[in-house]
């Protein structure tokens, strides 16, 4: 152990409490006794690292001797852990926060050390600096000598040595870590001295847009060279010197730029040119700028630098006589890089003059060999392990970053090729067998016990395979094989504890080798309805996955909270879709066989696979099981309960999921479990009751920090210690291990206590309960109000099991049904409500949180008899918790609100309790504004509007029941003859509501549950329909678009209505036949014409401008006399825009309209308008769904209007069509589709594209009658340019419109229509 000889004095005096940092750090990594006893312990290093980082940053170079509360509660727990790592009391450390003030004055002789030591700090400090400058001018002047300048001043900042230790951190913000997917970046560099170059060399490793290089021997011995000596690199080149700019057209420039290499400048020329060398600044304004103003003004052209992307210009050194040429340099390239937000950084630690402020540059103080240092680690260019993922071609793979892989390692378990991370290969092949064989055998053992199968596993094929396994692999693939349009679900609906988790695991092992695998573990309910983060960052790492991999991935989404799993799946296969991505989700669901009737009808919902509960019901797994485990199965049980002590050797085994599926051992493992339970004492068997508890109605593991806080009383310590956080195992017995075993379990289980725990497998908790419910004679209430009392409820890493415990955990055992509140209030509500009610409330004030508050509040509003005073008054603490903390979801807390004043007049309308209209509207009127308040805009959240219809649903029943007699035809005339103004309208706002509903979900990704959502709204609009019935129309469905239309025409003619209440008959009548469950597209044209003359009245003269989407989409759908000219549809558009200025589909119209008027030969009228009508609908559709999804034709026949058909139109007849077969669907747009749609022509063009290095060159098709661009179509099987097809050639295809603008699809090079011969 070697320390100075102050050191030595202060350690051979043996006062301990004078030993300051450095001297206790030596002794106890290299003192014989304390190096032994630290070593015991896991991760002493980096905690005495973090120790020592945070010494010298908060006491050895502090700029101030204070601290603030933020810095306090930041740095308290970092500490803390790490004193806690190296063995302090973690109940001594949180004391110290207790002191009182006394004690806490007693800390002023510590501030007199830490002032003395600063002070000693300062002195040494200024000795240094003193030291440090003189040395810096000898190297100056030294380096001078060799490059022929003038030594540096002294005075100059460049010698200065300040301490300036966050000169590396705050250089990496300023150029954003030199990601080249949020950044552009620009170096700007001169002639480098021979010894730096090496240094400055990792920079080629950044994407670099251009160099700006000063050195006109760059080429030959400078950093060019140094740049392109790397094999391969002179290929990402382009370069240019001001006399061939000069010598360039601008259009001849644009060729030559490749936005795909690094454009190189030699400002100065190149010596070997005869261009370079020195001139003064006049004359190189002339000759030079002329030409790279040219190169600047062309590379800011979007398809170089992308207009969205920061640009980040790094200088390196520069001398100082070309400091006036860097200046109109750059002055030159904020000229032309005007539209691009241009940032400058710079690591030449100098003055820059005073000419240079409108630069804004950033300087930095980091020498080539810190900064080669810094990059080397942030870049990581050191030759790793690949990490590989396979690609679109068989056998061809691509290596992820160390970027891209934490990028994606952040939210998702990547298999990379390898991923099972098997020991690696030390030399010795012996050595390494073994050490591969330990390793495989204890991760054997972790999955026999329970525990989730793990890569290795995988790969060693530890588990027993399972014939449903075989099944869906082989459909997965297949759909993979086809090649997906979109995000599509493929669902494994199993019981817990029946094996689903490990074949769908299985199934991605067996394809991670062909396919881009990856899963999401959700492991608690992380995200509400109004707070999407979770979703978007997930649906962000997926789609970076499909472009790195160039083909569909696949994803597993697993997880013990079923409910947090499906609306996270909905929300991300929405999101993607609006991305234009292609995924293949398998998703594993708690649930049984029998599924609810919104899961069959989910759009993206492929198929379910559904795992047997039993194995006996499939006799090829049952027999793979038992060869599978055969030595297992009899060594370990048949020959242990044969033995008088059956538990003393038995480990767990019963643990093991499909064991416990067997029948035959299902007498057995409930012994088991009898006999072990009664060996355990009192402290066990509570211990065993609150993982159970926490198991089943929790479906999460327990803490060994809950079991910590709740039975540390119990643990004995000697004199002057107190328990601790690992002490908790002293209260195990052998025989409760014998039950629970650690939920994730570490390497080295001696080192690392488990973090919690569990009994794995569902049955052994409630074998465990049923247990205690018979020997103990408790119940579920005695058990919840137990767990309510341990101390456990301001612990926050605790809050997101205890709300899964007591919310979010909804799915019940047979999980085909979301329950309304968490299965424990389910079950404590079915045995005694008001008990329940109870308990919910207490929780509430344990919690103290907003939304336990809510959903109390909605439980006692709920439960029967509801006790609705207890239900206001927690939502209106909710509310006021709310107003005090900086917490979201306050949206979702009025509509809480709204729902139980909803429930609470339902309740009293049902008992009779409302007696009159008055009253009547003013409890509707308190609903409704409690919904309202829970709307936003432009409106993404349709559960307030799906609320206020079902509260004008019941004040409607309330009139027709108290006030006509039951009569629908009398109601309808009262509420729109009759009524007070507050009723008026409420019929046909209640469509208009559940129209928006239906664009909602139509458009918003952000969706949870977009099925039941639209379950809801037809269920309502269906109900509404039911309102505008009279008796002489019956209920029933009609069978004919004439009955539908009569029945409106009817309305008209009824005795009930006045002349005042015809504008709102209109209304109803319009949405009666637009809510009809038959499509309008099957309207007669004389059907259609009055629909059309209904919709004209309310929209153009009445102003009902909402009802203007209808009105668009009836005009498409007329014909003859009556057929709506393009002038028209412009006018409704803008009527339309009126009410909908935020969306997107007012222009979507306006540019199919004006597309119709360029293909007419009007191109230079209208071809404005149309690009202008462009711009604005890819503005407003950014987080639309449907924006890639085509939606209009157009046709053949018709004019005006009709000559856009909708898809259901085109489709329609079509029996040979089929989405899911490649061939059927490229021989229809090919051929089939020419019937219906107009066959346009076109030349079929090739873009560069701009920004990635490997990205494919970009066709499209130009129309023929205007410069107009169309997409290629998905399904154009048009193949590679210059080897299937000639740019420019003549085309013939179709014509499809999404909300991205119009696409060219079936593309031919013959026409396949005899008229365009």
């Amino acid at each position: 152990m070697k320390i100075s000889k102050e050191e030595e004095a202060s350690f051979n005096s043996g006062d301990i409490d004078k030993w300051d940092f450095s001297l206790l750090t030596t002794a106890l990594l290299y003192s014989y006794s304390c190096a032994l006893e630290i070593s015991k312990r896991s991760g002493f290093e980096n905690a005495l690292h973090e120790l020592k980082k945070y010494r010298n940053k908060l006491l050895g170079h502090p700029y101030t001797d204070r601290m603030s509360d933020e810095e306090f509660n930041y740095f308290w727990p970092v500490l803390a852990d790490n004193f806690i790592k190296l063995g302090a009391d973690p109940n001594e450390i949180s004391e110290l926060k207790l002191q009182s003030d006394e004690v806490l004055r007693a800390a002023e002789h510590y501030q007199m050390l830490f002032e003395e030591e600063r002070d000693k700090y300062n002195r040494c400090g200024k000795k240094l600096d003193s030291m440090d400058r003189k040395l810096d001018v000898l190297l100056s002047r030294h380096e001078a000598n060799d490059n022929h300048n003038p030594p540096p001043d002294p005075a100059c900042p460049a010698t200065r040595s300040d301490s300036q230790w966050d000169e590396w951190s705050l250089f990496r913000n300023a150029v954003g870590d030199f990601d080249s997917q949020k950044f552009q970046y620009i170096l700007v560099t001169d002639s480098v001295p021979q010894q730096n170059l090496e240094s400055y060399s990792i920079l080629r490793s950044v994407t670099w847009k251009m160099i700006l290089d000063f050195d006109p021997m760059s080429e030959e011995e400078g950093f060019y060279r140094e740049f392109t000596s790397k094999e391969g690199q002179s290929n990402l080149v382009t370069m240019f010197t001001p006399a061939e700019l000069n010598k360039s057209t601008m259009k001849s420039l644009s060729r030559q730029i490749d936005p795909n290499k690094i454009q190189w400048v030699f400002v100065n020329g190149r010596s070997g040119d005869g261009d370079g060398g020195s001139q003064e600044n006049s004359s190189r304004e002339a000759s030079f700028m002329r030409g790279i103003s040219s190169l600047f003004r062309c590379c800011s052209d979007p398809d170089t630098f992308d207009e969205l992307k920061p640009v980040i210009c790094l200088i390196l050194p520069l001398k100082d006589s070309n400091l006036p040429h860097l200046q109109v340099t750059l002055g030159r390239l904020i000229e032309n890089f005007y539209d691009l937000n241009l940032e400058f950084v710079s690591v030449a630690d100098r003055n820059w003059p005073e000419t240079f402020e409108e630069f804004k540059i950033q300087s930095f103080h980091l020498g080539p060999k810190v900064l080669h240092l810094g990059l080397k680690a942030l870049l990581d260019t050191s030759a790793g392990r690949k990490l590989c993922m396979p690609t679109s071609h068989a056998g061809v793979t691509v290596n992820l970053s160390p970027r891209q892989y934490l990028y994606l390692k952040e939210l998702l378990d990547i298999m990379y090729l390898g991923c099972e991370d098997l020991p690696e290969d030390n030399g010795s092949s012996l050595e390494y067998e073994e050490q591969q064989d330990c390793f495989l055998e204890q991760q054997r053992k972790s999955f026999l016990s329970g525990n989730q199968i793990s890569f290795a596993s995988l790969s060693d094929n530890h588990d027993a395979r399972r014939e449903i396994e075989r099944d869906i692999r082989v459909h997965v693939q297949r759909l993979l094989d086809q090649g997906l349009a979109k995000p599509v679900f493929v669902e494994i609906r199993h019981l817990p504890g029946t094996g689903g988790s490990t074949i769908a695991r299985r199934v991605l092992w067996e394809l991670h080798k062909d396919y881009p695998c990856a899963l999401i573990d959700i492991s608690s309910h992380r995200y509400s309805d109004e707070d999407n983060t979770l979703a978007n960052q997930v649906a962000e790492r997926i789609a970076s996955l499909e472009e790195i991999c160039n083909t569909t991935p696949l994803i597993l989404v697993d997880g013990k909270q079923s409910g947090a799993l499906e609306g996270l799946t909905n929300k991300l296969s929405r999101i993607l879709q609006n991305k234009g991505k292609r995924v293949m989700i398998l998703r594993c669901l708690r649930g049984s066989k029998v599924l609810s009737k919104r899961t069959e009808e989910a759009s993206q919902l492929h198929k379910v696979f559904h795992v047997n509960v039993k194995l006996e019901e499939s006799v090829t797994d049952l027999r793979e099981f038992k060869s599978k485990y055969k030595e297992y199965i009899d060594c370990t049980i048949n020959k242990s309960l044969a033995t008088k002590n059956a538990l003393s050797s038995l480990c767990r085994v019963f643990h093991f999921p499909l064991l416990a599926m067997m029948e035959e051992f299902r007498p057995k493992l409930e012994k088991i479990i009898e006999d072990t339970f009664n060996e355990l004492g009192g402290i066990q068997q509570e211990i065993a009751v609150v993982v159970a508890f926490l198991q089943k109605y929790a479906n999460l593991p327990t803490p060994a920090l809950l079991l910590h806080e709740a039975f540390n009383q119990f643990i004995r310590m000697s004199a002057g210690k107190s328990a601790t956080y690992d002490d908790i195992s002293q209260l195990f017995s052998e025989s409760l291990m014998n039950l629970m075993t650690p939920a994730k379990p570490t390497r080295c289980a001696n080192k690392n206590p488990p973090e919690s725990y569990t009994f794995q497998h569902p049955l052994v908790a409630d074998l465990i309960l049923k247990r205690v419910y018979q020997l103990q004679k408790r119940d579920l209430f005695a058990i919840v109000e137990t767990f309510l009392k341990f101390p456990i409820y301001q612990e926050e890493t605790l809050l997101p099991l205890i709300f899964e415990l007591f919310v979010y955990n909804k799915t019940g055992t047979t999980g085909h049904e979301k329950l309304k509140f968490s299965i424990l209030f389910e079950e404590l509500k079915e045995n005694d409500s008001d008990r329940a009610t109870e308990i919910f409330c207490q929780a509430a004030e344990k919690l103290n949180d907003p939304v336990m508050y809510a959903n109390a509040a909605r439980f006692c509003a709920r439960k029967e008899p509801p006790s609705f005073p207890k239900a206001k008054m927690l939502i209106q603490q909710a509310l006021k918790m709310h107003g005090s903390t900086t917490k979201g979801g306050y949206k979702n807390l009025c509509h809480t609100k709204g729902v139980v004043l909803y429930f609470e007049l339902r309740y009293m309308i049902k008992s009779g309790e409302v007696k009159q209209l008055n009253d009547l509207e003013v409890m509707a009127s308190s609903v409704l504004e409690a919904h309202r308040e829970a709307r936003n805009f432009p409106p993404t959240y349709p559960h307030p509007l799906i609320g206020e219809v079902e509260v004008w649903l019941e004040c409607i029943n309330w009139i027709m029941n108290n006030m006509c007699s039951g009569d629908t035809e009398e109601t309808l005339g009262f509420l729109t003859n009759l009524a007070p103004p507050f009723f008026r309208t409420c019929l046909s706002d209640s469509f208009y509501l559940l129209d928006i509903v239906d664009g909602i979900v139509q458009s918003v990704p952000h969706l949870a549950d977009p099925a039941e959502t639209k379950r809801l709204c037809n269920h309502l609009r269906l109900s509404l329909m039911t309102i505008c019935r009279t008796h002489s129309q019956g209920h029933g469905r009609r069978k004919a678009d004439e009955d539908i239309v009569q029945a409106c025409r009817a309305m008209c003619t009824t005795k009930h209505f006045r002349e005042s209440s015809q504008l709102e008959l209109k209304r109803l009548q319009a949405h009666f036949i637009l809510s009809h469950s038959e499509s309008i597209d099957n309207l007669k044209k004389e059907n259609l014409e009055y629909l059309l003359k209904l919709l004209e009245e309310l929209v153009l003269k009445e102003d009902e401008f909402r009802l203007a989407q209808h009105l668009m989409k009836v005009s498409m759908l007329v014909t003859g006399p009556r057929s709506y000219s393009l002038e028209q549809g412009l006018h409704v558009c803008e009527k339309w825009l009126v009410v909908s200025s935020h969306g997107c589909l007012p222009e979507f119209y306006k540019m199919a309209i004006y597309f119709l008027q360029i293909l007419d030969g009007n191109s230079l009228e209208f071809m404005p308008k149309y690009i202008q009508a462009l711009e604005k609908c890819r503005e407003k559709c950014q987080n639309d769904m449907r924006r890639f999804y085509p939606t209009h034709y157009v046709a053949n026949e018709g004019q005006g209007m009709s000559r856009l058909i909708s898809r259901h139109t085109l489709l329609r007849g079509e029996t040979d069509y089929s989405s899911e077969n490649v061939e059927t669907v490229s021989r229809f747009w090919q051929v089939g589709s020419r019937k219906k749609l107009q066959e346009c022509k076109g030349r079929i063009r090739v873009r560069q594209p701009s920004g990635r290095v490997k990205s494919k060159l970009q066709p499209y098709i130009e129309l023929l009658q205007g410069n107009l661009e169309l997409y290629v179509g998905k399904h154009a099987d048009i193949g590679k340019a210059e080897i299937d097809f000639t740019p420019g050639a003549l085309v013939y295809f179709v014509v499809s419109f999404n909300l991205q603008g119009p696409v060219a699809n079936g593309i031919t090079f013959s026409p396949q229509n005899p008229s365009n011969d």
